[in-house]
């Protein structure tokens, strides 16, 4: 008798809260990825190197939350370093990341190309 009383109480208890909620609220469950690793296909030896040797002013920090900004700010970077050390006639249409996602552990590793616009 007593484990039915506490069945019984879990239900009410559970039909309330389902009850409580209004049908125009949402719930989504946002899953915070986390930088792990980013590599470069650098097709121009002039560029790797620059881009090497000042890896550090980099935008991407491991561990850090996937974010649409960040890649703005690093192809800017990207474009204006090959443009003041390389080529100034660089278009940053030839910089472009593609995101892995499928990292265990809620973790994205980030494929940087960069293409010498040849003429």
């Amino acid at each position: 008798m007593k484990t039915n009383v506490i069945f019984t109480l879990l239900t009410l208890s559970s039909l309330l809260t389902v009850a409580s909620c209004s049908s125009s609220q949402q719930f989504q469950t946002k899953q915070e990825y986390k930088l792990d690793r980013v590599v470069y296909d650098i097709d121009d030896d002039q560029i790797r190197d620059v881009l090497k040797a000042r890896k550090t002013e980099t935008a991407f920090k491991r561990g850090q939350s996937l974010d649409i900004k960040t890649f703005e700010k690093e192809r800017k970077r990207i474009e204006r370093v090959v443009k003041q050390e390389v080529d100034p006639a660089f278009d940053k249409k030839y910089i472009t990341f593609q995101i892995d996602t499928t990292l265990a552990d809620q973790r994205y590793s980030i494929e940087t190309t960069v293409r010498r616009n040849k003429q």
